[in-house]
């Protein structure tokens, strides 16, 4: 598969973040501690167009915890907690 213009900029920023956060010290998931399939969560979604691949703008999840983030009666409430985190 071909990446296009924004592919390619995550592309980047993922490689520089990841860095970011191991210099930072996070390596598990800045919510629940798993170290088990873990992803760079945006505060603003990624296919909105509005998203910052930027070490504030972005959260270290597990799997699990990233799911909860977009679905779910507690989803408001999640996403209120992950804003207090750093």
């Amino acid at each position: 598969m071909k990446l296009g213009k924004k592919g390619k900029a995550w592309a980047k920023a993922r490689k520089r973040l990841k860095q970011e956060y191991l210099e930072n010290g996070i390596t598990s998931c800045e919510y629940c501690g798993s170290s088990w399939a873990l992803s760079f969560h945006h505060r603003d979604r990624r296919s909105g167009g509005k998203a910052k691949h930027t070490f504030e703008a972005t959260r270290l999840l597990c799997a699990k915890c990233h799911g909860r983030v977009h679905r779910g009666r507690d989803a408001v409430e999640f996403n209120e907690e992950l804003k207090k985190l750093r």
